[in-house]
């Protein structure tokens, strides 16, 4: 059966171009690409017969990405990224044809600031505050309804034990969606809530 069956390779040809510039005087840098990905039997979930099962189909990706890293001081930076994507579908399921691949959004951003001083008491300690956007998306390959856009807020906190001689050993804390936005995305026709408040802690040892 279809289900059984071990999918075809994906094929895809790519074009891409990019530039990168430095800003004089200071260090930091502006990256900006523009791509274009052609996409044969391509993955993804189809919901349409009832059971979320894979399908292939052909896509058309086209859009461009722009990515900035900002050092403001010796102990502040920030980084920032938005993408703009148009992935068409040009072979998939009846009625499918010329539409937008559900759950892509077309506008996606992002912008983190750190503070990780060089100096003082808090050297070692890195601080960081982000916030993601995902625009408005379809939720199913035939683009009959929306998902509505949302916008994350993220933390971040490391501290490097080098500083007190321990060499090698960092631990790092990130807390995703930390005032708990709640609501759903839906791709091909099923929906899933967000991903609620997390937190995270990992102690890593580089020898």
């Amino acid at each position: 059966s279809d289900q059984s069956r071990s999918a075809k390779p994906t094929r895809a040809l790519q074009k891409e171009f990019g530039v990168k510039y430095e800003l004089p005087g200071i260090e930091s840098l502006i990256t900006a690409s523009l791509f274009d990905i052609a996409q044969e039997d391509g993955v993804v979930f189809d919901s349409s017969t009832g059971v979320n099962r894979q399908r292939q189909l052909d896509l058309r990706s086209r859009g461009f990405e722009l990515e900035g890293q900002f050092n403001l001081s010796q102990d502040v930076r920030l980084v920032g990224s938005y993408t703009y994507i148009d992935m068409e579908i040009e072979k998939g399921a009846t009625g499918t044809k010329g539409k937008t691949l559900s759950a892509t959004p077309k506008h996606t951003a992002s912008l983190w600031g750190y503070y990780e001083p060089q100096t003082g008491t808090l050297d070692g300690v890195g601080l960081g505050a982000g916030l993601r956007y995902v625009g408005e998306s379809w939720g199913d390959d035939s683009n009959t309804f929306r998902n509505d856009d949302y916008l994350f807020t993220d933390l971040a906190m490391s501290y490097d034990f080098g500083r007190n001689g321990h060499e090698g050993l960092q631990l790092q804390i990130n807390a995703k969606n930390i005032f708990d936005e709640t609501g759903q995305t839906c791709s091909a026709g099923y929906c899933y809530r967000y991903e609620g408040r997390t937190a995270t802690a990992s102690l890593r040892y580089r020898f």
